[in-house]
């Protein structure tokens, strides 16, 4: 059992490593594309974001419902393949339309996994293991970006921006046959019958005020880590004047080891502290949004790369803590039956405003800030005079444009850990209860809802 387990968890982790992959390369490779196509920052964030999340948004819930019924081994494996197939037509792109409609399709592909990923994870953990097994399925945004910056990178080093979607989409089109034959269906807790309506989900996750917070927490974590991800390859190429080579590495530092080291960190602990009161492990993510904000505009600001990375992977880790503890007090208070649409709805929410408003919303205050540089106008005045330790972002206005977009992103932080200490307080983590108003239990039945 113990050895299938292991199987299954290498599994759904790969399975995840390539969601994320395909869909975090194009951050990686968006300083040549923008050479090639000639493009704006808000141009690239409507490419990182809304071409992304648009269908993504939509697909999401049907798979979802899909997932409660029929088999999610064949859902996942079948969806694997065709974003991989997608994530190859990227590269054949002619200009920045047919880049836009790839990466829809890659969207509506990878809409499909994480539903069925989560559904078969909480029916093959108990509710103590699953922020354990979350944070191995989630980790892997970490090796994701990991792999798309250390692999996408030298590839387009070596072979140009193409290739890297070619050999990236082949690979997981290989990955994707191997998980269909290789992963048995997970047995069900509950039977077909036993799924609720689409009107009685929609009913019960509405009327859940602990569940929206989950919801609004979870997308807090997503806006922040998409609104800086798909821009640290940039930033570091234009404030710190590295070739694209060397600023992946830095990238990989960051998004792939830290975020790996954040994630499991997240997921190990909330299973330590669930176990001493259910509300512990969104009290401890809270706080560590808290001290995540100072460290990441010190990254941000300082001129050496070297300090730099290390003051963003620290930030990275504190951030992506989240991911254990937030999708296990989802699954926590749902039923077997309700998982994946649960998934598919926080999903919608986290997508819509995480893709959707984030990185375009980066981009175009980079592109105002730039504006505002170059021109010497407005606050320039009093930023760019002499002996300011911000003179050197001002002689580069890209560069500068870029750095005070990310400063401005630390607000998510804040938004985040609200919601974090309002899941704990329902669940008991900062009072030693579960709030009276919450009219939730520690954890929930394992039977269909009325």
């Amino acid at each position: 059992m113990r050895k299938s387990t292991g199987v299954f968890l290498v599994a759904i982790l790969v399975v995840s490593i390539f969601n994320y992959l395909d869909r975090s390369i194009i951050g990686i490779l968006q300083e040549p594309i923008k050479r090639e196509f000639g493009l704006t920052d808000l141009q690239l964030g409507l490419l990182g974001g809304p071409a992304f999340a648009f269908l993504y948004i939509i697909m999401g819930l049907p798979f979802g419902r899909l997932a409660e019924r029929l088999n999610r081994v064949s859902l996942i494996a079948g969806t694997f393949a065709f974003w991989s197939i997608m994530t190859m037509l990227c590269g054949a792109a002619a200009n920045y339309i047919s880049l836009i409609a790839a990466r829809a399709g890659v969207s509506i592909g990878e809409a499909g996994a994480s539903p069925s990923a989560h559904s078969i994870i909480a029916d093959r953990f108990p509710p103590e293991k699953r922020p354990g097994a979350l944070a191995i399925y989630t980790s892997g945004i970490s090796f994701g970006s990991l792999l798309a910056a250390l692999a996408g990178g030298s590839i387009a080093q070596t072979l140009g921006w193409r290739a890297s979607f070619y050999m990236l989409g082949g690979a997981g089109l290989l990955c994707a046959a191997i998980f269909w034959l290789l992963i048995p269906e997970a047995p069900r807790s509950t039977r077909s019958e036993d799924t609720p309506s689409f009107d009685q989900a929609i009913r019960h996750f509405a009327a859940r005020r602990d569940l929206w917070h989950v919801a609004l927490a979870i997308t807090a974590g997503a806006t922040l880590s998409l609104s800086t991800v798909q821009y640290l390859t940039s930033y570091f190429i234009r404030t710190h004047h590295l070739k694209l080579g060397d600023a992946v590495l830095h990238v990989a530092l960051i998004a792939g080891v830290a975020g790996a080291i954040g994630t499991y960190c997240g997921g190990f602990i909330g299973n330590r502290l669930s176990k001493v009161n259910p509300g512990a492990p969104a009290a401890a993510v809270s706080w560590a949004y808290l001290c995540a904000a100072p460290v990441f505009l010190a990254g941000v600001l300082v001129p050496n790369p070297t300090t730099s990375t290390a003051l963003l992977m620290l930030s990275t880790a504190l951030q992506t803590s989240y991911f254990g503890p937030g999708f296990a007090a989802m699954h926590d208070t749902v039923t077997p039956r309700m998982r994946a649409t649960g998934v598919a709805i926080l999903l919608i929410v986290s997508n819509l405003i995480g893709y959707g408003f984030g990185p375009p919303l980066v981009g175009a205050m980079s592109d105002y800030f730039s504006r505002t540089l170059a021109s010497g106008a407005g606050f320039a005045q009093h930023l760019c005079g002499t002996g300011s330790w911000l003179r050197a972002a001002c002689d580069s206005p890209q560069a500068g444009g870029l750095q005070w977009a990310l400063c401005l992103v630390t607000a998510f932080n804040f938004w985040g850990c609200y919601h974090f200490r309002r899941i704990a307080s329902y669940r008991g983590g900062l009072f030693g209860k579960a709030s009276p108003s919450a009219g939730v239990a520690p954890r929930a039945p394992e039977q269909p809802i009325a």
